[in-house]
């Protein structure tokens, strides 16, 4: 029931149509909720902080576009656990990792990337290609994107209020998986992993995680958040002894100054993330707690 429910709003969103449930028009720029969109690449340079994905065994990450998720089963997590408020994203990560089962690198990003779709349309015939992996999606994730793909072209679903697309450019050196070979190695890694998924605000999600992390990926909830309720997340959440939470900062938002001197400096590190895109302007940080 739950699958046909999200359905129906996903149809919602791709028409335009006013989401009576949530009481407000569903467009780009509305605050995040259980119906907000799904970024299609990440827009982290995940390459500037892989060291941090790298040997986890057990991990609690942010599953958004799904990417930070991909590159930590890239540098070997099999035992992973997803998050997100909105109902959409983890439709579109299992649909990414049934996409790398079957397709070439070439063909993944013939169906994915905004270059090739937003250019020329349904004209790949991208149906086709989803045909050519969607058996590798499990029963409901099938059924949602049968339904979507064989109703719309996914010209008019990426460019609908579902999909934000804001990313590095160009987004292939900052995500991992999309690098040399990491590809193929990604494919091979993904056969034998499963990835559960959790639905709602992580404030109030916290206590249903029973597990021990050794890394929890909060990506830049920092910025939506009051700072005294973000600390007391971080140092409650389950987290192995010297197990690390990350919180990503494009900037360092004035929230985040007001307080930085007074974080505890054995727990708390704020590093400046540098990769093979940086940007003067734009000078991204990590803030890295450890227990």
């Amino acid at each position: 029931m739950e699958v046909k429910q999200d359905i129906a709003r996903a149809k919602q969103i791709i028409s335009g149509n006013f989401m009576k449930d949530q009481g407000l028009f569903h467009s780009k720029f509305t605050l995040f909720h259980q119906n907000s969109y799904v970024y299609r690449f990440s827009n982290e340079n995940i390459v500037s902080y892989q060291k941090y994905l790298e040997n986890r065994k057990k991990v609690l990450s942010v599953t958004a576009s799904g990417d930070q998720i991909l590159s930590n089963i890239l540098f070997g997590t099999r035992d992973i656990d997803s998050f997100d408020i909105s109902r959409f994203p983890r439709y579109y990560l299992e649909l990414k990792k049934a996409a790398i089962l079957s397709l070439p690198r070439e063909d993944f990003l013939k169906f994915f990337s905004p270059e090739d779709v937003l250019a020329y349309g349904d004209s790949i015939d991208l149906r086709n290609v989803y045909s050519g992996f969607n058996q590798n999606l499990p029963n409901e994730y099938k059924e949602f994107w049968d339904d979507i793909i064989n109703t719309y072209d996914m010209f008019d679903v990426y460019t609908s209020a579902l999909f934000e697309f804001v990313c590095h450019d160009p987004f292939e050196l900052v995500i991992p998986y999309l690098k040399d070979g990491n590809y193929d190695f990604l494919k091979e890694r993904l056969k034998d992993v499963e990835i559960h998924h959790y639905v709602g605000d992580i404030f109030q999600l916290a206590p249903n995680f029973c597990k021990e992390y050794d890394l929890i990926n909060l990506s830049n909830i920092i910025a939506y958040s009051e700072m005294s309720n973000y600390q007391k997340l971080v140092e409650e959440l389950p987290l192995q002894e010297n197990g690390l939470v990350l919180s990503y900062l494009f900037w360092r938002y004035p929230q985040f100054i007001e307080i930085e001197s007074s974080l505890d400096q054995d727990h708390y590190h704020l590093e400046l993330l540098k990769g093979e895109i940086e940007s003067e302007e734009n000078r991204e940080h990590m803030l890295v707690y450890r227990k």
